[in-house]
């Protein structure tokens, strides 16, 4: 459900991070950008905005994987396999490409192929979280200091009060605990397994 932002005001959210940086490490990925730098940096910048609007996040990342779920993540690698293998065959395909006597759309063609194989092919890794915890703890030490994108004590409270939490295996059952506890208001999430957990909450 789409939300406007003002309306979270006063809320502390339960935040899907790991989803965060998916969305980061995709945008990034095949641009030549630093994918551990992109998905860090749009985690923390939504920090920022939501800390304006006066929300506070409790960021939650996924964990280890999953036992139950080793036949799913074996899958997973091997379609990250090959869609590297796919961006690093048009990446060759490209660098060989005549343009003197190029097809504009066989070109493209290629161009999108790469990006494809190279978003696909994106994994997360512990590094990234442990940016994200840095950069929020040096947002902690210099709220007081840094005044240039701080508007008023709420937005200052925020952020000080931002947690990053790293779930024992998938974020979703974390974040639900942390609103059935009243740790959090809110759950922000994409994934839809978060609705079996809340309905198993709701059981119990």
């Amino acid at each position: 459900e789409e939300v406007e932002l003002w309306r979270l005001r006063g809320l502390r959210l339960a935040v899907d991070a790991t989803g965060w940086l998916f969305r980061g490490a995709t945008g990034a990925a095949g641009d030549g950008e630093d994918v551990t730098e992109a998905a860090c940096r749009y985690v923390v910048e939504r920090v920022r905005v939501l800390a304006r609007y006066g929300a506070t996040c409790y960021l939650v990342f996924d964990g280890g994987e999953n036992p139950i779920k080793q036949e799913t993540a074996t899958l997973r690698q091997a379609n990250r396999d090959e869609s590297l293998q796919r961006a690093v065959a048009a990446e060759a395909a490209l660098l060989e490409y005549d343009k003197e006597n190029s097809d504009d759309e066989e070109e493209m063609r290629l161009q999108n192929e790469r990006r494809r194989g190279y978003i696909g092919a994106v994994k997360l890794n512990f590094r990234m979280i442990e940016l994200v915890v840095y950069h929020v703890n040096e947002l902690k030490k210099n709220i007081h200091g840094d005044i240039t994108y701080i508007k008023n004590a709420e937005e200052a409270q925020c952020l000080l009060t931002t947690e990053c939490v790293v779930a024992p295996y998938e974020a979703d059952g974390q974040m639900i605990a942390l609103c059935a506890t009243g740790h959090t208001d809110v759950v922000v999430t994409e994934d839809s397994d978060a609705y079996a957990y809340l309905a198993a909450c709701e059981m119990g």
